[in-house]
């Protein structure tokens, strides 16, 4: 009897765990799935609508979860886009720039995405996302004029990746889609910079 109610709490404890594990997945797994989820939803809308824009795209939930889950940027930064000398994060200053005329959402032969955008009102100061479904991968920009207390006459280009670790082939890749992207626009910079945390 006392053997058995041993194997029957164990039973039990095993149960209990497994299924907690099972509520309680790892939050790089949770992310990797909400990925897959917009990367699916995001092909889906483009495939339906080919003038589908990133003004379309920017009021998304989706779309900004995606943002808020992917740019870690923490810390902040002044841009001449809020008043004067506040400071404000990463996500938001792109979302700034990617809120005026918007440019269509654009799906490459390789199947990543560009999305971009500029400033309403101040269309020189310009966003972009380009996303690599296949790597699983995403490239957050920002082209502004002022970066805190310097001003930048051609602009400064803030470049973040949502991963540290990319292989060479995807940032060959997006490099070849930026020199593409700034040539297009005639964008001459004084400085590209890349953040991380």
């Amino acid at each position: 009897m006392f053997a058995k109610l041993i194997n029957g709490v164990c039973v039990i404890v095993i149960a209990i765990t497994a299924f907690n594990l099972s509520l309680k997945p790892s939050t790089a797994g949770m992310e990797q799935e909400a990925n897959a989820k917009f990367y699916s939803w995001l092909l889906e809308k483009k495939l339906s609508d080919n003038k589908f824009n990133t003004n379309e795209l920017i009021h998304e939930k989706r779309f900004q979860d995606f943002l808020k889950k992917n740019i870690t940027v923490s810390k902040t930064y002044y841009m001449g886009m809020t008043h004067k000398g506040v400071k404000d994060t990463f996500y938001n200053h792109l979302n700034v720039v990617l809120g005026g005329p918007p440019d269509k959402v654009e799906l490459g032969s390789d199947g990543a995405f560009f999305i971009s955008a500029c400033r309403f009102r101040s269309c020189p100061e310009k966003g972009f996302v380009w996303i690599d479904t296949n790597a699983a991968t995403a490239v957050f920009g920002i082209l502004a004029f002022l970066l805190d207390d310097h001003y930048y006459s051609d602009g400064i280009l803030l470049i973040h990746h949502s991963k540290s670790d990319i292989s060479d082939e995807t940032h060959e890749r997006f490099k070849s889609t930026l020199m593409e992207w700034l040539s297009e626009r005639d964008i001459r910079l004084d400085e590209m910079l890349f953040i991380n945390n």
